[in-house]
Order: structure tokens, then C-alpha cells, then sequence
């Protein structure tokens, strides 16, 4: 899914008819990436992505977002052998504001996707540590066995720093960005509309 080319807002819009779509049916249909970035480990952001949710958005002339649209749009795109005939491009001049009103409804449309996501990252993150602190706690309890009182204080001082080092790359990890960025956009009409 980071592997998908992302639109920018001066690139010429493809203008669509699809024979599928009911009459009446014309806007702009557009599919958003909505992600989490994280810069653990001096990731770029494509690579550092851990959570990424994929909407379509269906804007229609008249003002309104027609979410059933915008799927059956996208799975009709995903068809082999849809029938979908390709009218050149939208007027160049009106690209920037369209893709600003797009990007206002991906904002307000993609909220909830963005909360799960992040709830579901803090979610990961909770366990995580969770999971660390025990395993370091098994480590101490393991080392205050040892023996010789040198010994035991010289591992008792690696485990610290591997906590450190933990700690502090859970930390990095708990520093999110949302993301949005625009995968395709396109005008979209109807056969018969």
C-alpha cells in the first residue's frame, strides 16, 4: 500500500464515463492514504509507516459525499473488464481547487479511519511494553541469582542500558504523524448522465 504513486494538486484530473453508474451520477472521485508515520529508526516516511487505511471518497456535483458510490466506483475500477471509457483530462485551471476541496472531505471523511488507526497503534504500543517490562523484569530476577556480587552488578548494568536503549526507541515510536496523501483522483460521469 506505500507503494501506491500519490497525486499532486497540479496534476491533470482523467475524466471518466462509466457505463455502470446510475444516471445522474457525476463528481469527483478520489482514493486518500491515510497513515500513521513514525520516524523510529531514521525510517523515511514511506518505510516507517505502521498503520495505513485506504478511502475512497465520491464528491458529487451537487455538494454531496456518496460513500456507496465511492466503493462501487473503486470496485468497478478494480473489475477486469470494466466498461470505462477514458475522455481526455479536466481543465488544468480548476485542478488546484479541486484537489483543495477533495482534501477538505478526506480530511473530515478520513477522521474516523485516522482514530482507529491511532487507537490501534497505541493499542500495539501498550502491549509492547508490557511485554518488554517483563521480560526485563525476568532478566533481573535471573541475574540477581548470580552469584558473585561483581559479576551480577556488571550484567545488572548491560540490562540497564538495554532498557535505556528500549525505552528510548518505544519512545520514538509513541511520536506519530498523520498522513494523508492522495493516491488517484479523477472526474467521473455517467453513461447516460
Amino acid at each position: 500500500v506505500t507503494q501506491l504513486p500519490r497525486v499532486s494538486a497540479t496534476d491533470p484530473i482523467p475524466r471518466l464515463r462509466f457505463a455502470e453508474l446510475a444516471e445522474g451520477v457525476v463528481g469527483y472521485w478520489s482514493l486518500w492514504r491515510i497513515g500513521l508515520v513514525d520516524q523510529s529508526s531514521g525510517a523515511t516516511a514511506d518505510q516507517s509507516f505502521r498503520q495505513v487505511k485506504i478511502i475512497p471518497i465520491f464528491h458529487h456535483d451537487d455538494g454531496r459525499n456518496l460513500s456507496t458510490t465511492a466503493r462501487h466506483i473503486w470496485d468497478s475500477l478494480m473489475e477486469e473488464g470494466a466498461k470505462v471509457e477514458l475522455l481526455g483530462n479536466v481543465d488544468a485551471t480548476n485542478s488546484r481547487a479541486i484537489y483543495d476541496r477533495l482534501r477538505a472531505d478526506a480530511e473530515r471523511l478520513g477522521e474516523n479511519a485516522y482514530r482507529d488507526l491511532y487507537e490501534r497503534h497505541q493499542s500495539q504500543l501498550k502491549r509492547e511494553r508490557e511485554k518488554g517490562e517483563y521480560a526485563f523484569q525476568m532478566r533481573r530476577d535471573a541475574l540477581s541469582r548470580v552469584g558473585l556480587s561483581q559479576v551480577r552488578q556488571h550484567r545488572l548494568r548491560l540490562l540497564e542500558e538495554d532498557v535505556r536503549v528500549w525505552t528510548e526507541a518505544l519512545r520514538k515510536r509513541e511520536q506519530i504523524m498523520p498522513e494523508l496523501l492522495p493516491v488517484l483522483i479523477l472526474r467521473v460521469e455517467a453513461e447516460h448522465g
